[in-house]
C-alpha cells in the first residue's frame, strides 16, 4: 500500500510540474512541492524507486528556488542530489538526466555565492552526463550546451583559458546535436563563449 500511495503522489507531483511550467496555473508550483514530498516521504526504504521520487523533488525545488530565491529549496535540492544520483544509477534509472539536473542546481549555487568548488563540482557531474553514449544525441546536446556554459564560467572565475577552449569545442558538439529551442540556445552560448575567447586572446 504505501509503494501504490507513493506512485500516486508522485504521478500528481509530475501533473503539476508541467502544468506549472505553462504558466496558467502558478499556484501549482508550490503543489508540486507538497506532492513530490508526500511521494518521498510515503515511499518505504525498499522501494526502487524512492531515489526517483527524491531527484523529482530536488528538480522541483530548483525550478521554485528560481522563481522565489529561497535559499533553503536551493540547499535541500542539492543534498537530495547528492543522494539520489548514485542511488538512481544503482537501480539502473536514468542517471544523466539526475546529474544534469543536479549540474544545473551546482551552477545555481555557483551564481548565489560564487562558490568555485560548487562550480568545479558542476562541471564533473555535467562531464559525467554528458559521456552518457545510450542518450539520444538530441538529449545529450542539451547536457553538452549545459556543460559548456559551467566550462565559460570556469574559465572567467580561473581565468582559465584552457577551459575556455574546452567550452567552444563542447558547444560547437551541441550546436550539431540540438534541434528546435536547444538549437537556438546552444547556438547563443557558442556565439558567448566565441566572444569570450575573441577579447581574451584579441
Amino acid at each position: 500500500y504505501p509503494d501504490s500511495a507513493a506512485v500516486v503522489w508522485s504521478l500528481g507531483g509530475t501533473a503539476r510540474i508541467h502544468r506549472s511550467r505553462l504558466g496558467s496555473h502558478p499556484e501549482d508550483l508550490d503543489d508540486a512541492v507538497t506532492w513530490c514530498r508526500r511521494a518521498l516521504d510515503t515511499a518505504r526504504g525498499s522501494d526502487s524507486n524512492r531515489s526517483s521520487y527524491a531527484g523529482n523533488l530536488a528538480l522541483i525545488l530548483v525550478e521554485r528556488y528560481e522563481r522565489d530565491q529561497l535559499r533553503a529549496d536551493l540547499d535541500e535540492a542539492l543534498a537530495l542530489f547528492e543522494w539520489a544520483v548514485p542511488e538512481i544509477e544503482r537501480a539502473g534509472g536514468p542517471a544523466s538526466t539526475a546529474r544534469h539536473n543536479q549540474g544545473q542546481a551546482l551552477l545555481e549555487r555557483y551564481q548565489a555565492d560564487y562558490d568555485i568548488t560548487a562550480l568545479d563540482r558542476a562541471v564533473e557531474v555535467l562531464r559525467q552526463a554528458a559521456a552518457d553514449v545510450t542518450a539520444p544525441r538530441t538529449v545529450a546536446g542539451g547536457y553538452l550546451n549545459t556543460l559548456g556554459q559551467a566550462l565559460r564560467a570556469k574559465a572567467d572565475a580561473a581565468s582559465d583559458p584552457a577551459a575556455l577552449d574546452e567550452a567552444v569545442r563542447v558547444l560547437r558538439r551541441a550546436r550539431e546535436w540540438t534541434a528546435g529551442p536547444d538549437h537556438v540556445g546552444a547556438l547563443a552560448s557558442l556565439g558567448n563563449a566565441l566572444l569570450d575567447r575573441s577579447e581574451t586572446a584579441r
